[in-house]
Protein backbone atom coordinates (compact mmCIF):
# COMPACT_ATOMS: atom_id res chain seq x y z
CA UNK A 1 0.00 0.00 0.00
CA UNK A 2 3.18 2.56 0.70
CA UNK A 3 4.33 2.18 -2.80
CA UNK A 4 1.08 3.07 -4.17
CA UNK A 5 0.74 5.67 -2.13
CA UNK A 6 4.77 7.00 -3.36
CA UNK A 7 3.42 6.61 -6.83
CA UNK A 8 0.28 8.52 -6.65
CA UNK A 9 2.66 11.00 -4.96
CA UNK A 10 5.09 10.98 -7.23
CA UNK A 11 2.62 11.67 -10.21
CA UNK A 12 0.67 14.75 -8.31
CA UNK A 13 3.49 16.86 -8.20
CA UNK A 14 4.29 17.38 -11.21
CA UNK A 15 0.13 18.09 -12.14
CA UNK A 16 0.34 20.88 -8.86
CA UNK A 17 3.22 22.48 -10.26
CA UNK A 18 1.39 22.60 -13.32
CA UNK A 19 -2.00 23.98 -11.93
CA UNK A 20 -0.15 26.72 -9.86
CA UNK A 21 0.57 29.92 -11.86
CA UNK A 22 4.47 30.92 -13.27
CA UNK A 23 4.72 33.60 -10.59
CA UNK A 24 3.40 31.37 -7.67
CA UNK A 25 6.93 31.76 -6.04
CA UNK A 26 8.07 35.34 -7.57
CA UNK A 27 7.25 36.98 -4.12
CA UNK A 28 8.72 36.55 -0.47
CA UNK A 29 11.90 37.07 1.23
CA UNK A 30 14.93 35.00 -0.63
CA UNK A 31 16.41 32.21 1.75
CA UNK A 32 19.07 31.71 -0.11
CA UNK A 33 22.52 33.11 2.90
CA UNK A 34 25.09 34.17 0.27
CA UNK A 35 22.38 36.71 -0.82
CA UNK A 36 21.47 37.47 2.42
CA UNK A 37 25.09 37.91 3.61
CA UNK A 38 26.83 39.72 0.16
CA UNK A 39 23.41 41.51 -1.21
CA UNK A 40 24.66 39.51 -4.40
CA UNK A 41 22.62 36.79 -6.32
CA UNK A 42 24.62 33.52 -6.61
CA UNK A 43 24.51 31.59 -9.70
CA UNK A 44 21.66 29.16 -8.19
CA UNK A 45 19.21 32.37 -7.44
CA UNK A 46 16.46 32.55 -9.19
CA UNK A 47 16.51 28.58 -10.02
CA UNK A 48 12.77 27.63 -8.36
CA UNK A 49 11.37 30.88 -9.98
CA UNK A 50 13.39 29.86 -13.63
CA UNK A 51 12.10 25.91 -13.30
CA UNK A 52 8.52 26.92 -12.51
CA UNK A 53 8.27 28.90 -15.59
CA UNK A 54 10.18 25.79 -17.43
CA UNK A 55 7.14 23.61 -16.32
CA UNK A 56 4.69 26.40 -18.03
CA UNK A 57 7.16 26.30 -20.98
CA UNK A 58 7.84 30.00 -20.29
CA UNK A 59 11.47 29.70 -21.40
CA UNK A 60 12.48 32.95 -22.22
CA UNK A 61 11.04 33.66 -18.62
CA UNK A 62 12.97 31.11 -17.09
CA UNK A 63 16.41 32.57 -18.73
CA UNK A 64 15.79 35.84 -17.16
CA UNK A 65 15.30 34.50 -13.74
CA UNK A 66 18.68 32.15 -14.08
CA UNK A 67 20.67 31.08 -17.40
CA UNK A 68 21.35 27.99 -15.88
CA UNK A 69 17.70 26.85 -15.97
CA UNK A 70 17.86 25.95 -19.33
CA UNK A 71 20.44 23.09 -18.20
CA UNK A 72 19.18 21.82 -15.50
CA UNK A 73 15.62 21.46 -16.61
CA UNK A 74 16.28 18.50 -18.74
CA UNK A 75 18.20 17.17 -16.51
CA UNK A 76 15.52 17.25 -13.99
CA UNK A 77 13.50 15.92 -15.90
CA UNK A 78 15.15 12.74 -16.95
CA UNK A 79 16.05 12.07 -13.48
CA UNK A 80 12.64 12.72 -11.99
CA UNK A 81 10.88 10.16 -15.18
CA UNK A 82 13.80 7.21 -14.69
CA UNK A 83 13.23 7.61 -10.82
CA UNK A 84 9.17 7.35 -11.23
CA UNK A 85 9.90 4.34 -13.60
CA UNK A 86 12.10 2.76 -11.11
CA UNK A 87 9.02 3.19 -8.32
CA UNK A 88 6.53 1.71 -11.03
CA UNK A 89 8.96 -1.52 -11.52
CA UNK A 90 8.89 -2.04 -8.37
CA UNK A 91 5.17 -1.99 -7.64
CA UNK A 92 4.56 -4.28 -10.95
CA UNK A 93 6.93 -6.76 -9.39
CA UNK A 94 5.85 -7.09 -5.99
CA UNK A 95 4.38 -10.35 -5.44
CA UNK A 96 0.63 -10.03 -4.82
CA UNK A 97 0.45 -12.69 -1.64
CA UNK A 98 2.89 -10.16 0.15
CA UNK A 99 0.87 -7.20 -0.10
CA UNK A 100 -2.23 -8.71 1.59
Amino acid sequence: MKKYVLLFIWLAIPFVLIVLPKEFFDEGQTICLFTLATGKNCLGCGMTKAIMRCIHFDFYGAFHKNPFSLIIFPLFVFVYVKIGFVIFKKICNTNPSKNM
